[in-house]
C-alpha cells in the first residue's frame, strides 16, 4: 500500500504583549512557535522570563524599531528567531550571526524589491493578510507572488477567522505556516 503523506504546515501565535505566561500558556496549548512584540522598552527580565517559558518551542521577537542592538539583545535572551518586522530598521539588524533572522515583506512592494529579498541573510520572510475576514483569490495570488519572488520559506499571519480549507489553499501555493 502507498502512503500518502499530507505536508504539515508550521503554526506560530502572535502575542500582543511579551508576557511570559500567555508565552506558556501557547505553548502548552501546542504552538510551534512564538513571536512577541519585542521594543527598547521591552526588558532584559521580561525576555529572560520569556525564554523560561518559552523552552519547550521556538520563540522569537518582532521588531519594528532599531537595529544590531536590538537583535543582539533578543539573542543574548536565548530567542531562536527575529522578525524584521519594518522596513524602516536599520540594515545592521542582518548582521548578528546565530540568530535567525525573518524578514516581514509587503505584498504592495515592487517585484524588483521582493526578488532582492533572495540575497539578504534571513531564512525566511513573512507578509500580513490583513482586513480580511475570508481568503481571496487576491489573498492567493500575493501568496504566490512572495513565495515565487522572494524564493525563501513564506509565513502568513492570517486573521483567526481563516478555515482550515483556506489553510490548505494557502499550503499548496507554498506557504510554509502561518501566524496567528
Amino acid at each position: 500500500a502507498v502512503r500518502s503523506h499530507t505536508p504539515r504546515m508550521l503554526t506560530a501565535t502572535l502575542l500582543d504583549v511579551a508576557d511570559a505566561q500567555a508565552v506558556s500558556e501557547v505553548v502548552q496549548a501546542g504552538a510551534d512557535a512564538v513571536l512577541i512584540p519585542v521594543g527598547m522598552a521591552t526588558g532584559d527580565e521580561v525576555l529572560k522570563a520569556v525564554a523560561t517559558a518559552g523552552q519547550r518551542a521556538i520563540w522569537g521577537g518582532v521588531l519594528a524599531a532599531g537595529g544590531r542592538d536590538e537583535v543582539e539583545r533578543l539573542q543574548k535572551a536565548r530567542g531562536d528567531f527575529v522578525v524584521l518586522g519594518s522596513d524602516t530598521l536599520g540594515a545592521n539588524a542582518l548582521l548578528p550571526e546565530n540568530i535567525d533572522k525573518l524578514l516581514e515583506v509587503d505584498t504592495a512592494w515592487d517585484d524588483i524589491s521582493l526578488r532582492g529579498v533572495e540575497h539578504l541573510p534571513v531564512v525566511a520572510v513573512l507578509f500580513r493578510v490583513l482586513s480580511a475576514e475570508r481568503l481571496t483569490i487576491r489573498h492567493l495570488l500575493q501568496c504566490l507572488k512572495v513565495v515565487a519572488l522572494t524564493r525563501k520559506p513564506v509565513l502568513a499571519v492570517l486573521p483567526p477567522t481563516v478555515g482550515i480549507e483556506s489553510l490548505l489553499l494557502l499550503r499548496d501555493t507554498g506557504v510554509y505556516g502561518v501566524v496567528g
